[in-house]
């Protein structure tokens, strides 16, 4: 079996601990915890900056809210 096939892709992801949420969700977790402002930022690596619009292409995101 392959390191690249789908079985072995399936079973590295269970061993992981990381999750991966759509903007949306995040917002809405963030309102739900009584934020106010929030602002989803794309974000280059190492390179975090508030002047970055998040795009498909981002695979970081800085998030900032305030209550």
């Amino acid at each position: 079996m392959s390191l690249h096939s789908p079985m072995m892709m399936e079973m590295n992801m269970s061993w992981s601990n990381e999750r991966y949420y759509m903007p949306s969700k995040i917002n809405w977790l963030l309102k739900s915890l009584g934020f106010k402002k929030i602002h989803i930022l794309g974000a280059k690596l190492g390179a975090y900056s508030r002047n970055d619009k998040l795009t498909t292409e981002d695979f970081k995101t800085l998030v900032v809210a305030e209550k």
